[in-house]
């Protein structure tokens, strides 16, 4: 039969996972801000695209009606 209550040895290796989780993690938040940046300024970017292709369509449609007349 096994003994599933909790005693201090249990708690205490549950807390130092725990902590080495937390540990890893706070290790790893500058990567995942500077990935958030890198995500921001490509979407930044992707729009910028956008924008500029809207206008070139726009202006090439004004351009076809300036050169028929």
């Amino acid at each position: 039969m096994t003994d599933d209550r909790a005693s201090l040895g249990k708690v205490y290796d549950a807390i130092q996972a725990v902590q080495l989780d937390i540990a890893v993690i706070k290790t790893a938040l500058p990567d995942i801000t500077d990935h958030e940046a890198r995500i921001r300024s490509l979407e930044r970017r992707q729009w910028m695209i956008a924008g500029a292709l809207v206008l070139l369509t726009t202006g090439s449609t004004y351009l076809q009606l300036i050169f028929r007349s």
